[in-house]
């Protein structure tokens, strides 16, 4: 895991169907992001709409600057994870298949159920960690800009690191063979 931002706290959200919903992140070394997790919560299934915008921004002054990588994901499978919020909606969890090279730095991880163009009403939400990792999320609204959400949203950026000891650079210094 390059990133994680915490898991799903079941409490709230922030709408990803009427407004692109962005949640910064930050990269301590070089990261070949193969998939990208998150969680959302819903009123009901129909709430989802069948795919995902998604887009890896650079960071500009604490907001997201150029898009470095992005596009509507079509049919990302929606997985029931068993658990529901208070006020009754039911947590998804969501992978995106992705290839991305990124080097170290600060980044955004934009997300909007469906092109970012259809803003019809859903009740579909990004959902909210407990864990305090940078600032806020923020949306976007065409009058101001990119506002914060006030909330902390759940995520993961995977990459395919398998050793973190060195191994991958020609570090065998700390391995032995046992024959027998």
């Amino acid at each position: 895991v390059s990133h994680d931002n915490g898991a799903p706290d079941q409490v709230s959200g922030t709408n990803m169907s009427e407004q692109l919903v962005a949640e910064n992140f930050t990269l301590g070394a070089d990261a070949n992001v193969i998939l990208i997790r998150f969680w959302a919560i819903q009123s009901a299934a129909p709430d989802y709409r069948g795919d995902v915008y998604w887009a890896i921004y650079s960071d500009a002054a604490n907001q997201p600057g150029t898009v470095v990588a992005g596009g509507v994901e079509p049919v990302v499978n929606a997985v029931v994870t068993g658990n529901s919020t208070l006020f009754g909606y039911a947590e998804y969890s969501f992978d995106i298949p992705v290839d991305i090279q990124l080097a170290p730095g600060n980044y955004w991880l934009a997300l909007h159920n469906g092109a970012v163009s259809n803003n019809g009403e859903s009740e579909m939400l990004w959902s909210t960690t407990a864990v305090p990792v940078g600032s806020n999320a923020l949306y976007f609204d065409a009058v101001s800009g990119w506002v914060s959400s006030g909330n902390e949203l759940a995520f993961r950026i995977e990459d395919t690191t398998i050793f973190v000891d060195g191994f991958e650079s020609g570090n065998t210094t700390g391995w032995s063979a046992t024959i027998g």
